[in-house]
């Protein structure tokens, strides 16, 4: 026996003397279980305490699968329950899930091979333990001699930790998302059991997250509570269908459970709206874009000679707000000539707090001011420079930006 020790408190191996063993099986291929007490019983007060190995899978090393899922748990009426030692777990596969003091849980998978635990079990003379393994559901009995000979059988009631099934209310799944307040961008999905009810069904949760509004990308950065492998009636088979950067899909159940994805939402030119929907739930998420929704850019033409302003939103934005772009180009050094050769999207009359009043208040010689204003859209003018000196320099005023061109004769 490979056993790996779980407790400080190790009480002590298995005495020569067994004073009882009881077996079970599972399935036509060679899957079993078996109880066995390791050493006497004890009585500490009213309750009798038992040292007990419990066994499962193929313990004859027939061929065959058989049965392949053995999570379950042992649990007694009354009394504790508490674990020991594990056998053959292999981590990534089998895991304990709770380890007492009322029951003990686990989770374990295998296919030609067998796993098991070594328990502490205590409880009232005659005291019975129900324990499932997989989709089957048992019974045993402990009196003073320990152990009961031949009384491991299948049970007809589907208990769980908190008692039969008939007992347990049935809750329900649910599913949501939410935007996380200490990281921005992350959108953070659950489905499931979110409310950890005793007892809830079976249910798919395939859903998606994609860009419906803006410009930007998607990534996955986190899977909660997935199950890569298994059978998905069983809540085990959850699977990433599709990671692109406009939308990430998946496949998932669960059973029990509650499972998960973390989104991140990178925003590369203003704000992007996020459709979540996962089994009946959706929602829509916006996410900031970062940076300057409106700016001001000014350069020298092919030519040479002619100066080229553009302001406002020029990154095309998702709403951008409203901004003042008044401003001038005027020759500081130098002698030549300024007029407007071109005026791009500026709108003549209207509310200047709307956007809609741009104005040539002078066209040169030497000078050429304006007035404008942006709300969501951009604007711009050319300037033609005429030099009749060899050098000109041309400052250039234009919102909260400043910048002086050096243009030369041809």
């Amino acid at each position: 026996m490979n056993w790996t020790a779980r407790s400080l408190v190790f009480l002590i191996p298995s005495l020569a003397l067994t004073a009882g063993a009881v077996s079970v099986q599972l399935d036509a291929a060679g899957n079993a279980l078996r109880i066995e007490q390791s050493g006497a019983p004890r009585l500490e007060g009213d309750e009798v305490v038992v040292e007990l190995s419990l066994e499962w899978g193929n313990l004859t090393n027939r061929p065959g699968i058989g049965l392949y899922e053995f999570d379950g748990f042992i649990v007694p009426e009354q009394g504790g329950c508490e674990l020991e030692a594990v056998e053959d777990f292999e981590e990534g596969q089998d895991s304990v899930a709770k380890e007492g003091p009322d029951h003990v849980a686990w989770k374990s998978a295998g296919a030609n091979e067998s796993d098991g635990l070594r328990l502490t079990l205590r409880g009232p003379a005659g005291v019975t333990a129900h324990l499932k393994l997989g989709d089957w559901h048992g019974v045993f009995t402990i009196d003073e001699g320990g152990l009961v000979e031949r009384s491991l059988r299948r049970s007809t009631v589907a208990w769980t930790p908190e008692g039969p099934v008939s007992e347990v209310e049935m809750g329900a799944n649910r599913a949501n998302a939410w935007l996380d307040k200490n990281e921005d961008g992350l959108i953070k999905i659950r489905w499931g059991n979110l409310d950890d009810l005793p007892r809830v069904p079976y249910e798919t949760f395939d859903g998606y997250a994609e860009i419906t509004n803006g410009q930007g990308r998607l990534e996955l950065t986190y899977l909660h509570g997935w199950e890569s492998e298994g059978i998905r009636e069983k809540g085990e088979a959850d699977r990433i269908v599709e990671e692109g950067d406009q939308r990430i899909r998946w496949e998932a159940s669960t059973v029990g459970d509650g499972d998960g994805v973390n989104v991140k939402v990178v925003p590369e030119r203003g704000d992007i709206t996020v459709r979540v929907s996962v089994g009946g739930f959706q929602n829509l998420f916006t996410v900031e874009g970062g940076g300057d929704y409106n700016r001001a850019s000014a350069w020298l033409g092919d030519d040479g000679q002619t100066i080229k302003l553009r302001w406002g939103n020029l990154d095309g934005f998702d709403n951008a707000p409203y901004g003042e772009f008044d401003g001038s180009a005027e020759i500081v050094s130098g002698s030549g000539t300024l007029q407007v050769s071109y005026m791009h999207g500026l709108e003549k009359g209207g509310d200047y707090a709307s956007g809609d009043d741009d104005r040539i208040l002078e066209n040169g010689p030497e000078t050429v001011r304006w007035q404008a204003s942006v709300n969501g859209d951009s604007d711009g003018i050319d300037v033609k420079v005429s030099p009749s000196s060899d050098t000109v320099e041309v400052k250039i005023i234009l919102g909260d930006t400043e910048k002086t061109l050096e243009i030369t004769q041809d």
